[in-house]
Parts: structure tokens; C-alpha cells; sequence
């Protein structure tokens, strides 16, 4: 018979693996501190994701200190590099309007090699994230057509580290989702450039543009009716449209 207090410990990490690859909580906030938390990665060839502090040439640090996740952290990406970086299990049905975001600093041969993000409802069949210029994103895929992909996808350099976010209730209504960073590089030259990092991670209730949040400020502090005197009223309704 096994022992209770080994059996009591398993229990307990059971429960802990759990609840890491599953988030109910938002708002989800992940800076990489330390641990991955839940982000699992899958190597089909070549370059893998790592976790850590980026040392390549060219590449710029975490965006938040100390850890981000990177495609080999101190050398450039092979070629014919295939590999997915995947995340925990999001259940989002309390989010009226789920947003998805994350900082990413690129430096990659451009149009040749670069990422994609997908997503996934039941972990079965996964989908594009999003599509080059889309409307209901921002600093999303900047090519139509990636060489080794043939899809829309992040390529070329960034300078430094941006922030990229997507509205997803473009998807309709959710119960759960999970995505996958998706690293492609083509299959003939590798790089010396140090290839696409990613750090602090968020899903949570699509943020009220600056605009709205200073109209709710105004009237949570009374003042709204102060501003509307200072206005002509023939221009107030525009303007209340327009924060709309």
C-alpha cells in the first residue's frame, strides 16, 4: 500500500498542474518571472522556444526582467525550423469582450522567415489568429504571404519591443481558447540573426480606449457637468458620439 503523505503530494501537484494549465482568472498577466506557468513548447525541427534571458547578438533582453521566451536565446535560428510555443488553457466566458496582447521584439530574414499565432477551442483544430491588417487588431501581421508559410505572419525587424493586441470577440462567443506562438523558418538558409522573443502575456476585458476612460474619470469625479457647461451644447452630443 502507498504511503498517505505521497499520496497526499501527488494530489497537491496534481491540483497545481491544474490550475496552471487552466485560467479562469483574468485579469491574466504573465510577465515569465521565473517558471513558464503553464506555456509548453514543441520542437517539429530545428530551432526550439526557449525560456530565459536573451544573449544573441541583436536581440534586446526581456521586455520585462528577467525572463522572456525566445527562439534559442544566445545564437540565431536553423533552418527549415518548425516549432510552437503553446499556452495554457483560457476559460473566457466572464470576458464580454476577450483581448488578447503580448510584446514581441523580431529580428528574422524578412519574408522568408517569421511567426503566426493560432488558436484553438477544443484542442483539436487550430485556425489562424487574426490576418494581415486586420481591423480588429494592432501591430498584427505585417506580411501577407510568408515564404516558408505561404500564410500572414510577423517578419522582418521591429527596432525594439512592441506590443501586439487583438480584440476576440470577433470569434463569437466563447467558452475556452488556447493559442500557440508558431515559429517558421525556410528550409535553405538558417540565420545569425537572433530571430522573434515574446514576454508579458494578457488576456482580459477589452481595455476602454483612452478617450472613454478620461470621460468616466470626468464623471466619477462630478466634473462631467462642468465640462458639458463649457461646451456649447449644440457640440456637446458630437462629442459624446464620438467618445461613444
Amino acid at each position: 500500500m502507498r504511503h498517505p503523505k505521497l499520496l497526499f503530494c501527488a494530489l497537491l501537484l496534481f491540483i497545481s498542474s491544474k490550475s496552471i494549465s487552466q485560467i479562469s482568472t483574468f485579469p491574466y498577466l504573465e510577465y515569465f518571472i521565473s517558471t513558464p506557468n503553464g506555456w509548453t513548447t514543441t520542437t517539429i525541427s530545428g530551432t526550439a522556444w526557449e525560456l530565459g534571458v536573451p544573449t544573441a547578438p541583436g536581440s534586446f533582453g526581456s521586455y520585462s526582467q528577467p525572463l522572456c521566451w525566445g527562439t534559442d536565446l544566445d545564437s540565431g535560428y536553423r533552418a527549415n525550423s518548425f516549432s510552437y510555443l503553446t499556452s495554457p488553457k483560457f476559460y473566457v466566458s466572464s470576458l464580454i469582450k476577450p483581448y488578447f496582447s503580448f510584446y514581441q521584439f523580431r529580428y528574422m530574414a524578412s519574408g522568408l522567415d517569421g511567426m503566426h499565432i493560432e488558436y484553438s477551442t477544443d484542442d483539436i483544430a487550430w485556425s489562424l489568429l487574426g490576418t494581415y491588417n486586420f481591423p480588429f487588431a494592432s501591430n498584427w501581421y505585417n506580411t501577407t504571404s510568408l515564404f516558408s508559410t505561404g500564410q500572414p505572419a510577423f517578419t522582418g525587424s521591429s527596432t525594439t519591443w512592441v506590443q501586439s493586441s487583438i480584440d476576440l470577440s470577433y470569434l463569437g462567443t466563447l467558452d475556452s481558447i488556447r493559442f500557440r506562438f508558431v515559429f517558421r523558418s525556410n528550409i535553405n538558409f538558417g540565420s545569425a540573426q537572433p530571430g522573434i522573443f515574446i514576454d508579458d502575456i494578457s488576456v482580459q476585458e477589452l481595455p476602454l480606449h483612452p478617450l472613454m476612460q478620461e470621460f468616466g474619470e470626468l464623471f466619477h469625479q462630478n466634473k462631467l457637468l462642468i465640462v458639458m457647461f463649457l461646451i456649447p451644447l449644440h457640440l456637446t452630443f458630437p462629442i459624446i458620439q464620438v467618445l461613444l
